[in-house]
Order: C-alpha cells, then structure tokens, then sequence
C-alpha cells in the first residue's frame, strides 16, 4: 500500500459525510490535514483552467521531485520528468495559439500548482522522511504504479 493509497484509506471515510468528521474520536492525521487543505486549494484555482488529470499529474510530479530530494535513494530520470510534464502541459502549437492572457493564466496556474503540491510533499516528507521514503520505496517497487519519474541514484 502506497502513500497515497493510505491517504484515500484515510480521507475518504472522513469525508464520506460532515457527521462522521465531527464524531471522530481521532483528530484527522496533519499530514492528511495538510494534503487535504491544499488540494482543496489546488481545486480552488485550477476551476475551469486545469483538468483533475492535470491537477493529478502535477501532484505526482511534486511528489516525486519532493521525494527526490528528500530521500537519499531517489533521483529525477529527465526525460520521463519531461514526458510526465508535457502530458500535463499543452503542446506549443495548442498553446501558442492561445491568446497571451490565457496563456498567462496557463502557465500561472500550472506553476502555482505544482509549487503548491511541492511544498506540501516537502513538509509531508520532513515530518517523518523515514516513513516518508519508505513509502516511496513500496511506491515504486508497485508495477502497476503510473507514470513514474524516478531513476536509482548512481
């Protein structure tokens, strides 16, 4: 069971229905608390402008690249950091066609957006890296897991 697949274990019952937030016994985990609060953020200003599979892929992304950086075993494969970025980001010639504020608002978007699940995976990550890692390694060693980006450090 991967880290995210915890997270759903986790957050969906919760959120199933308000009563069943407001009679836990348990306090809600911070580190589901915080994924929580920014992608309730991240839905917030994508609206109409990102798609949930856009919104999914950046999330991946960060994730990776937190986990990257955070764990001494993982490293960054460019080039399928470069696919994984361009199944989420128009081709050129779709986004050059754009007017210059749509394009604004694109780029912006995309960008907020992935710092914003960035930093979250970094604060996830510095709460408990062991754990943190650890859940990467099961994340990776899972065949069936999409579209990673990471390579074996040398």
């Amino acid at each position: 069971m991967n880290r995210f697949t915890r997270f759903s274990a986790l957050a969906l019952p919760l959120l199933a229905t308000t009563a069943g937030l407001a009679q836990a016994t348990d306090p809600v985990p911070p580190a589901v608390a915080a994924d929580l609060a920014v992608s309730a953020y991240v839905t917030h200003i994508a609206d109409t402008t990102l798609s949930p599979e856009q919104v999914s892929g950046l999330k991946s992304i960060a994730h990776q690249k937190a986990t990257a950086f955070s764990c001494e075993a993982f490293d960054i494969d460019d080039a399928k950091y470069q696919e994984a970025f361009a199944a989420v980001y128009p081709p050129a010639a779709e986004f050059d066609v754009k007017p210059e504020a749509d394009q604004l608002k694109l780029h912006s978007i995309v960008m907020v957006t992935l710092g914003s699940y960035m930093g979250s995976q970094l604060t996830l990550a510095s709460m408990d890296t062991a754990a943190f890692c650890a859940n990467a390694e099961e994340e990776r060693a899972d065949p069936a897991a999409p579209g990673l980006i990471w390579a074996a450090k040398p």
